[in-house]
């Protein structure tokens, strides 16, 4: 019988690439997958068994986890941006909390659950390379709200002896970014300039840790089947890309004649940010697209 994978928020953004990386692996014949959301998939892109269900109603996330027997699950439910911290404590905080509660209170078998966890949490750590056990300090809502989820994950694996891990997630490129990403507004703009204009941007002077959303997928499924118990991973490059560079890409890609206007804010801005990705190769994971690749490709020719 085939072992059976749970995910949930398999609509998202990382859920629709999870999907293609299924298919095109072949993961999905190997293993029996269900996505589960409350929105549908705009398309199927892996055989899979799709369920619509409202998971934030604790009722309803129960009866799921009971009568849904799963070898492995991962949770891809949560948000990144929200004017409202209750948002982030709802999907990023107390959801993942009453998931592990539920599994956990009424015993309910699992190889491993993986939890997404982000770079965020680091926030003003300036200590590079990030290590897994470097300080947490958040300086915003959304990174203080995945902390708060490694708070509830430190406790499970500890008290309840789930066999949990927890992926930290640095930042995402991707051919299809959505604008409420930067790389992706900076791209949404270049596209609609016809051969010259400028472009409008925050602060470009930081550095981050980009990586490709395919690898980052393909690191998802190796922590799930290879990550050691209770273990945290970084899912990073190892090294930081300054935004104006990234934008400079773009623009040349583009070939318009495009200026940038840039309004340069000091408040809560992180010079250089970028993890060890150490532990993560020591599962195997390797790279296969470089970013200047994959940021080329969100231009339309």
């Amino acid at each position: 019988m085939k072992k059976r994978i749970v995910i949930l928020g398999i609509s998202g953004y990382i859920g629709q690439y999870m999907q293609s990386f299924l298919s095109q692996s072949k993961l999905d014949q190997k293993y029996d997958i269900t996505g589960i959301d409350v929105i549908v998939p705009r398309k199927t892109m892996c055989n899979m068994t799709f369920l619509r269900k409202d998971l934030q109603d604790t009722s309803c996330l129960k009866d799921m986890l009971l009568n849904s027997s799963f070898d492995y699950l991962i949770n891809l439910i949560g948000i990144t941006k929200s004017d409202n911290l209750q948002s982030f404590i709802n999907l990023n905080v107390r959801f993942p909390g009453n998931l592990l509660n539920i599994i956990s209170e009424y015993k309910i078998p699992h190889k491993k659950i993986l939890l997404i966890g982000s770079a965020a949490e680091y926030g003003a750590n300036s200590d590079l390379p990030l290590k897994e056990n470097s300080k947490l300090i958040p300086i915003g809502h959304y990174g203080l709200s995945k902390q708060l989820q490694t708070n509830i994950f430190d406790f499970y694996k500890k008290d309840k002896d789930l066999n949990l891990n927890l992926a930290r997630v640095f930042n995402i490129v991707s051919e299809n970014m959505p604008s409420s990403l930067a790389l992706g507004n900076f791209a949404n703009q270049i596209n609609n300039i016809k051969s010259s204009g400028n472009i409008n941007t925050g602060d470009l002077s930081s550095k981050r840790d980009f990586l490709n959303i395919e690898d980052i997928v393909s690191a998802i499924l190796i922590i799930l089947f290879e990550g050691k118990k209770s273990e945290i991973y970084n899912i990073c490059s190892g090294q930081s890309w300054q935004i104006k560079d990234l934008l400079n890409i773009l623009i040349k890609k583009s070939n318009k004649s495009i200026s940038i206007i840039e309004k340069k804010s000091p408040i809560n801005n992180i010079d250089d940010s970028y993890g060890s990705n150490v532990k993560l190769k020591s599962l195997g994971w390797v790279t296969t697209s470089t970013v200047p690749e994959t940021i080329e490709k969100m231009i339309n020719k």
